[in-house]
């Protein structure tokens, strides 16, 4: 404590009214320090005042004060809002879709479906959730199912349960309006394997 506040019972008394809420408490620890202290009264009027300055809003910056009644001039020119550019979609990125073979086992469907979309089969079957991962990989799920794979040993294959696979079965048509790169892929693959 330094200044009037460790001299001073009543400044120490009106220091503590700041940030402790009981009055009685105030009042014993400030007859602790000083051997007497302030009455009850003037603890609680020091606390309402401290009470009414920190519950006035703070402005450092005031707006100023237009005058929406003031008349335009014919010569002045109207503000007018200009509303923010829309930024612009992000493309979809390229794919190419290689020569597809009719006859691929599933560990190349989801090799040669990953390097289109130029990530690994282990970005796919491994565990990340990043959205462009995740669309692929529900990609691949859906291709694999709609070869007739059941959707457990399509989950083995992707490291996924049968759920994940189902939900990617019913999400693809959604997918695929949203994303045209998954629909084109899907499509080709759909037309090579003669699945149509």
């Amino acid at each position: 404590m330094t200044g009037c506040i460790d001299t001073c019972p009543e400044t120490y008394a009106k220091h503590l009214a700041r940030y402790i809420g009981d009055p009685s408490t105030i009042r014993a620890r400030t007859i602790d320090q000083f051997g007497r202290a302030p009455g009850m009264d003037r603890i609680l009027a020091w606390q309402r005042d401290h009470a009414r300055i920190r519950a006035k809003p703070f402005n450092c910056y005031l707006a100023p004060k237009f005058d929406n009644d003031r008349k335009v001039r014919a010569d002045e020119p109207k503000a007018t809002a200009v509303a923010a550019p829309k930024p612009e979609p992000e493309p979809e990125p390229f794919v190419y879709i290689a020569p597809i073979k009719p006859h691929q086992t599933p560990a190349e469907i989801i090799s040669d479906i990953a390097a289109a979309f130029g990530l690994t089969a282990d970005d796919i079957c491994g565990p990340s959730r990043l959205a462009h991962i995740s669309r692929v990989r529900q990609l691949i799920a859906a291709l694999l199912v709609k070869r007739g794979n059941s959707t457990p040993k399509t989950g083995r294959w992707i490291n996924r349960d049968h759920s994940t696979v189902l939900h990617a079965v019913r999400a693809m048509p959604t997918v695929m309006k949203h994303h045209p790169n998954i629909a084109k892929a899907y499509a080709a693959y759909i037309e090579a394997w003669g699945l149509g």
